[in-house]
């Protein structure tokens, strides 16, 4: 989702997508960082919950989905938890104001992109247009993404008195209060690097793609080798 807009139709669809017994409360089921997402909410929430990551390209203080920080701990692990928790069929909603500025590890297990034409405040708004999301058949060195439009929309305006509305706008406001915790370090250990290779092969990256990741220092050679000595190592 992108544009004005997006923390009414995030409330509105979490609302309606919800099928917990308890239905959604955005202070146990949203967040604004990924590291949140990944240890605290996906593995405890309730089954047939909706959570959500609100906006995931990043803000002060969080860390979000966006390509910059591909390699960051955080980043795998919330998509590592997406995918290793299908069976308590959540539904992921995330909201970012630019669908490319996501990390690319995201739009192959993304199911539908929704982009807001008319936000709230426009007389011919709110509505958005719902578009799908998949990769191209047998190309899966260099996958195509397809995003073709379905349909457009309205939703029902969202009152400020709804209260998971107040809670999202309020968790962006104290992110925006955060120190950014973003700093430039001297690079990862090659041990560092080992493991994050391990984990970036396991989501489904080739090795070329690893070697490309931003602090990765090395041939993609150099970390297949011991990625798998590692494993061997392990299962000997």
């Amino acid at each position: 989702m992108s544009r004005t807009g997006k923390t009414s139709l995030e409330t509105y669809l979490a609302e309606n997508l919800d099928r917990s017994e308890s239905g959604f409360d955005a202070e146990e089921k949203a967040t604004l960082d990924a590291g949140e997402l990944a240890y605290d909410i996906v593995p405890d929430v309730e089954q047939h919950s909706a959570v959500c990551l609100e906006e995931a390209q990043g803000s002060p203080g969080t860390v979000g989905l966006d390509s910059r920080r591909g390699m960051v701990q955080e980043v795998i692990d919330a998509v590592s938890s997406i995918l290793n928790n299908g069976d308590q069929q959540l539904t992921v909603i995330i909201t970012a104001q630019h669908l490319p500025m996501l990390d690319k590890r995201l739009p192959p297990i993304i199911d539908a992109w929704l982009l807001i034409r008319h936000g709230p405040s426009s007389p011919q708004g709110p509505r958005a247009i719902h578009h799908g999301m998949h990769v191209e058949d047998y190309n899966f060195g260099s996958p195509r993404i397809k995003t073709p439009a379905y349909e457009e929309f309205a939703w029902p305006r969202v009152v400020h008195s709804n209260k998971n509305y107040r809670i999202l706008e309020e968790k962006k406001q104290e992110a925006k209060q955060r120190p950014d915790g973003d700093e430039e370090d001297g690079g990862l250990p090659d041990g560092a690097q080992i493991k994050l290779a391990a984990k970036l092969r396991r989501i489904g990256l080739t090795w070329q793609e690893i070697a490309d990741e931003d602090g990765m220092e090395y041939s993609r050679e150099w970390y297949r080798q011991r990625v798998d000595d590692d494993v061997a190592e392990a299962t000997g």
